[in-house]
């Protein structure tokens, strides 16, 4: 692959990033874009932030409800994984007043790792 076509999956990927991030921030206090985003993420994120998701892997949402399993950790991660060409993302609960803006740099920094070096 050239480094042209890396650098162009690597724009892609940090627009999903960019998007994940405001999605979560969204449904934090929009119900109605959480419900929408659990049920088809592909279709909430074209609706709400005009983002045509590029990537030939389904993108499903949190359909079984395992945001209250967990909780606002600042030192925490995990929630996407990525079996079989699918990527997941479990939208996190909302933390308490005033913790939203570090919430979301972590998530951003812990738990968006598909652009991490392993």
């Amino acid at each position: 692959m050239s480094t042209a076509k890396h650098l162009a999956t690597y724009d892609k990927f940090l627009k999903l990033r960019s998007v994940a991030v405001q999605a979560v921030a969204l449904a934090w206090h929009d119900p109605v874009f959480k419900e929408a985003f659990k049920e088809d993420p592909v279709s909430a994120m074209k609706v709400y932030f005009n983002y045509d998701f590029p990537f030939d892997i389904d993108f499903i949402g949190d359909k079984e409800g395992r945001e209250d399993d967990y909780q606002w950790n600042p030192t925490g991660t995990g929630g996407w994984v990525g079996p079989n060409n699918t990527l997941e993302l479990v939208l996190p609960p909302k933390p308490p007043k005033g913790q939203e803006a570090l919430a979301l740099a972590a998530y951003n920094a812990n738990h968006l790792t598909f652009l991490t070096p392993k």
